[in-house]
């Protein structure tokens, strides 16, 4: 199952947006869509056998990442606004995805620091550093 969401993320990502099309149980057009959808998160993985503690953190790092989406989309996505969304545990092994059709993480970070070379580079300034929303200058489209 892992590799088939995979593969619908991707596919969902990467198709013209007059073909992309993805079931429900995945799409989260709105934020308050995805915020439902994670915040029974926690009780799936516990129900799954995953430790509570972990469980929660897990919740609070998909929220975090999920509303990133949001937050640096918000009136400039490209086309299809919101996120692909799935998590899946089986008692051993767990997937989660999170995809959006946005403008990515290099060329919202570019913003800030315009020196970064590729996808790898801006992931570590992402995950590493603090940058001030101030110097991603986020605008709406109007």
């Amino acid at each position: 199952m892992e590799n088939n969401l995979k593969n619908l993320a991707f596919e969902w990502v990467m198709t013209d947006p007059e073909k992309a099309q993805i079931a429900s149980d995945y799409y989260c057009q709105m934020r308050d869509a995805f915020e439902a959808h994670n915040n029974r998160v926690p009780d799936e993985l516990i129900r799954n056998g995953m430790g509570e503690d972990l469980a929660y953190l897990i919740y609070s790092m998909l929220g975090e990442l999920g509303n990133n989406s949001f937050d640096h989309n918000l009136a400039n996505w490209p086309n299809i606004p919101g996120v692909f969304f799935s998590v899946e545990y089986d008692s051993k092994t767990g997937t989660a995805i999170i995809a959006d059709r946005g403008l990515g993480v290099l060329n919202t970070l570019r913003k800030a620091a315009p020196d970064l070379k590729n996808d790898e580079e801006a992931l570590e300034l992402a995950f590493t550093k603090k940058i001030p929303a101030a110097y991603l200058k986020i605008e709406a489209m109007d």
